[in-house]
């Protein structure tokens, strides 16, 4: 049987590399959020995986390196 796609289910993205790159830009996560449009949960997310991995420095709450 074939499984079908449900409507609620929102498309996965690679958002890494557009916020490694929008960091560069400016630290403002606000502006980097509403410019990717995405959620706030959804930018945490992926700097928190950032962070882990090393790519990035959470320098003060709000203040990515």
């Amino acid at each position: 049987m074939k499984e079908m796609p449900s409507k609620n289910r929102l498309e996965k993205k690679n958002f890494y590399l557009p916020i490694l790159n929008e960091l560069k830009l400016s630290t403002n996560i606000t502006e980097i959020r509403k410019k990717l449009g995405m959620s706030k949960q959804q930018l945490n997310y992926y700097l928190r995986q950032l962070r882990d991995s090393g790519t990035v420095i959470n320098k003060s709450r709000g203040l990515w390196e």
